[in-house]
């Protein structure tokens, strides 16, 4: 797989050349099967909070306490 065809390099939140370079040459020397792209917005958070809860990896704390 070449890093054209990796899902989610092209879905960066930039279009700046200089900074897509790296993840793509990391991606041609590793060859995920994906790509994510941190935002570190709140939707992200529990999106990747609820993905390991179910893998059961991880465990949510009551905000109250």
């Amino acid at each position: 797989m070449t890093a054209a065809t990796i899902p989610g390099l092209d879905s960066a939140p930039t279009k700046h050349e200089g900074l897509l370079a790296y993840p793509r040459e990391v991606a041609e020397l590793t060859q995920p099967d994906r790509v994510a792209w941190a935002d570190g917005s709140e939707e992200e958070y529990e999106r990747l909070c609820a993905h390991l809860v179910e893998a059961g990896t991880f465990q949510k704390l009551n905000p109250d306490k």
